[in-house]
């Protein structure tokens, strides 16, 4: 992986210096808008053992992505890019339009994001999973990666994974590789099923390893911060479904009941605008019975995991959004070359 990522930068600083980055920078903003994904903005020291690469971004990191944004692109609200989106022609300048949206209400954007967003006057999207608001909850994918760090930290005896009875615990439990790799493959294959599915097998490798997790505080925002935030002006909220469930593993019914109670949940809450609120599909997954029955819901646009840009008429309830993460935007050169979607 380091390797790969030492080419990528080498790479990057070539393009950049050819002026090859600004030239796709151009093009694009005569009929594209970005709009960039981020999940953690947090120090690596302090995020839970098993933290996967592509989920977060430190904080000096961040400050550099805000700087160079401010001087290539004009970061707008996600609710302004509807309509600048529709009047390119009338641009009187180079710079492409920007949306920051940031998935899953984690306490480190109050905490390092927002600061940073309040002090540069920059807009962003913030897409909630309402139920986990001002609780201790943890993801099951937080859940499975701390235990395939404990066990490989604390070398239980390999014959503890033959005592799971459920096939899939014990595949897990059983991967080999990696630590990063291991986490990975275990998330992907868990992704397959639907959330009490694996809560049970989490419990069962938790209770056969005898791991117990940490005491770290809350991972998520409470209702206080995200109305101080939603107050700034800068800071917008939309929903990311009430228990973040993966979507096409649920009934009609149950989709319907994630998407109104989120929504409800926010306008209760009053930290949202009611003549636009966003949605944000968990793990990105949807199908067209699902893309549906957002606007069914009152949502006014939603946004994928499906990388790429986007023009003035493509589909409001499936657009797409480049991910950014550490690794892949440590430098200028790999940022800039991120955002012009060549690596």
């Amino acid at each position: 992986m380091k390797v790969r990522i030492a080419m990528k930068s080498v790479f990057a600083k070539a393009l950049v210096h050819s002026g090859q980055v600004e030239k796709i920078l151009f093009a694009k903003s005569r009929s594209q808008y970005l709009i960039l994904t981020y999940h953690r903005i947090v120090p690596s020291r302090e995020a839970i053992a098993g933290l996967q690469p592509g989920m977060y971004v430190e904080p000096n990191t961040f400050q550099m992505h805000m700087d160079y944004l401010k001087k290539y692109f004009h970061v707008v609200p996600f609710q302004e890019i509807i309509r600048l989106s529709k009047s390119f022609s009338d641009k009187v300048d180079s710079k492409p339009f920007c949306v920051l949206t940031f998935d899953d209400g984690w306490f480190d954007f109050y905490k390092y994001a927002f600061p940073i967003l309040l002090q540069e006057k920059m807009y962003a999207t913030v897409f909630l999973p309402t139920s986990f608001i001002n609780t201790n909850k943890m993801f099951w994918s937080d859940i499975i990666a701390y235990l395939i760090v404990m066990i490989g930290k604390n070398k239980h005896d390999p014959r503890r994974a033959g005592m799971l009875k459920n096939d899939l615990a014990r595949h897990i439990a059983g991967l080999k590789g990696p630590e990063e790799s291991k986490v990975d493959n275990a998330i992907s294959l868990l992704k397959k099923y639907r959330k009490e599915q694996i809560d049970a097998i989490l419990d069962e490798i938790s209770d056969c390893f005898d791991i117990s997790f940490p005491s770290t505080g809350r991972a998520f925002l409470n209702w206080d911060e995200v109305r101080e935030m939603f107050r700034s002006g800068l800071i917008a909220f939309g929903s990311h479904t009430d228990r973040h469930e993966i979507l096409v593993h649920l009934t009609d019914d149950d989709i319907k009941n994630e998407l109104n109670q989120s929504k409800e949940k926010l306008i209760k809450e009053n930290v949202v605008d009611n003549t636009f609120i966003p949605f944000c599909f968990p793990n990105g997954d949807f199908n067209e019975s699902i893309v549906k029955l957002v606007p069914e819901s009152g949502y006014h646009a939603s946004v994928t995991t499906e990388s790429g840009w986007n023009g003035m008429n493509d589909p409001m309830f499936k657009l797409k959004r480049i991910s950014i993460h550490q690794d892949i935007s440590s430098d200028t050169q790999m940022f800039g070359c991120r955002l012009a979607s060549i690596i």
